[in-house]
C-alpha cells in the first residue's frame, strides 16, 4: 500500500509540474546573464508577490484619504397612480396630485472629527507602504543575486564537466599505454589495475558533473520563471584570473 501511495504521489507531482509549466514561457537559444536577469524581473514569483503587496499598500493610502473626504449619496423613486383624487370648484375639476410622481434625495456627509482615527489610519497606511517598498527592493536584489548565482553555477558546472571529459580521455590513453608496457614487461599487473580504476573513477565523475549541470540549469530556469522545457545555451564566460 505504501508503494502504491508513493507511486500516486510521484505521478501527481509530475502532472502538477507539467500543469504549472503550461503557463510558463518556453525560451530557446543563447542566454546572456543580462537577459537572464531581465527574465527574472518579469517572471520571478517572489518579485510578483512583493509588487502585489506594493499595490495593496497604495490602495490603503487611497482608502485612508477617502475616509476624510465627503461622501455623496443619492436616492430616487418613481410612482404612478392609477387614479388621482379631485374635486369640483365652480364647475371645474381640480386634481389633488399627479399621475406620475418623482422623488430625488441628495445627501452629502463630511466627517469633521473622528478622534484622530483618520490621521492614525493615514500614518499606518504610509508605514505599510514604506515596508512594501522595502520588500520590493529586497525582492529585486534577491532575484538578481539568485539569478546571477544560478547562472554562474551552471557555467562552473559546465566547465567541470568539460574538464572531467578531458581527464577521462587522458585516463583512457594512459590505460592503453600501460597495457602496452605491461605486454613488454615494463610495468606490473597492479599498474594496469590502477589505470583501469582511474577510468572507472573518471566515468563516475562525468556522471556526477553531468547531473550537476542539469540541476544547476533547472535552478536557473526556475529563478527566471520560465518553463523547465526551455533549451538555452549560456553565452557569457566564467570570469577568472590565471595563476602565474
Amino acid at each position: 500500500r505504501k508503494d502504491v501511495f508513493e507511486d500516486r504521489t510521484r505521478a501527481y507531482n509530475r502532472w502538477h509540474s507539467r500543469h504549472d509549466q503550461k503557463s510558463e514561457a518556453v525560451i530557446k537559444g543563447e542566454l546572456s546573464l543580462q537577459d537572464a536577469v531581465k527574465l527574472a524581473m518579469l517572471n520571478n514569483r517572489s518579485l510578483k508577490t512583493a509588487a502585489e503587496g506594493k499595490e495593496i499598500a497604495e490602495g490603503r493610502i487611497v482608502e485612508s484619504y477617502s475616509s476624510a473626504l465627503p461622501t455623496v449619496s443619492a436616492t430616487g423613486s418613481y410612482t404612478r397612480l392609477d387614479e388621482v383624487s379631485s374635486f369640483d370648484v365652480g364647475g371645474q375639476s381640480v386634481s389633488l396630485g399627479f399621475e406620475d410622481n418623482y422623488s430625488v434625495n441628495l445627501q452629502v456627509q463630511q466627517p469633521l472629527y473622528r478622534g484622530g482615527a483618520i490621521g492614525a489610519a493615514l500614518r499606518a497606511a504610509r508605514i505599510y507602504s514604506y515596508f512594501a517598498d522595502e520588500q520590493v527592493r529586497e525582492a529585486v536584489q534577491e532575484a538578481i543575486y539568485q539569478t546571477a548565482a544560478a547562472y554562474f553555477e551552471t557555467l562552473f558546472a559546465q566547465h567541470l564537466y568539460s574538464a572531467s571529459e578531458e581527464v577521462l580521455k587522458a585516463a583512457v590513453a594512459c590505460l592503453a599505454d600501460v597495457r602496452e608496457k605491461h605486454t613488454q614487461g615494463l610495468v606490473s599487473r597492479l599498474d594496469v589495475l590502477k589505470a583501469e580504476a582511474d577510468i572507472a573513477n573518471g566515468r563516475a565523475e562525468i556522471i556526477k558533473q553531468k547531473n550537476w549541470v542539469s540541476l544547476s540549469k533547472a535552478k536557473l530556469l526556475r529563478k527566471m520563471g520560465v518553463s523547465q522545457e526551455s533549451r538555452v545555451v549560456l553565452s557569457d564566460e566564467l570570469p577568472y584570473e590565471s595563476m602565474k
